[in-house]
């Protein structure tokens, strides 16, 4: 009998050590997220178009454009490196972070990886992304044929 109340005692210690477990678990959780006053919110596009003297940074997702502006406080980021708006190019791949939906402002533009194929083709940087110098692949011919 007491090895089934030792049992018991252990079992009750493990489930309030999991449920201690999983409260800071939705405490770092709810951390990570934006709190639900904050209107901060994500778009993800190709950088279309720069334009310097307005400030904003036209994206193209979808076929839909998104125009965001960026201030001296706006952050540029790839992966954990500081980057400028400068280091920006057409057809790059952007994760934008809004701070306000209303003025479309940038907290942050993190640079998700080089254009694609497809945004090269649009007009992105020739070289990035796509076949360019690549050599064609042909299946060989069928046995005793001649090319």
């Amino acid at each position: 009998m007491a090895s089934r109340a030792r049992i018991a005692a252990s079992r009750r210690a493990h489930r309030s050590r999991g449920l201690l477990a999983a409260a800071w678990l939705a405490v770092l959780c709810a951390a990570g997220r934006p709190a639900a006053g904050d209107a901060s919110s994500r778009i993800a596009g190709n950088v279309l178009k720069i334009d310097v003297e307005s400030r904003e940074v036209t994206l193209l997702d979808a076929g839909k454009q998104h125009v965001v502006r960026y201030s001296d406080e706006t952050l540029v980021k790839a992966g954990a490196t500081a980057k400028a708006v400068s280091d920006l190019h057409k057809g790059e791949r952007v994760v934008v972070t809004i701070d306000d939906p209303e003025t479309q402002h940038a907290r942050l533009i993190a640079i998700a990886g080089p254009p694609s194929a497809t945004s090269v083709l649009a007009g992105g940087r020739k070289g990035h992304g796509s076949t360019a110098g690549v050599p064609s692949f042909a299946p060989p011919a069928p046995a005793g044929s001649v090319r």
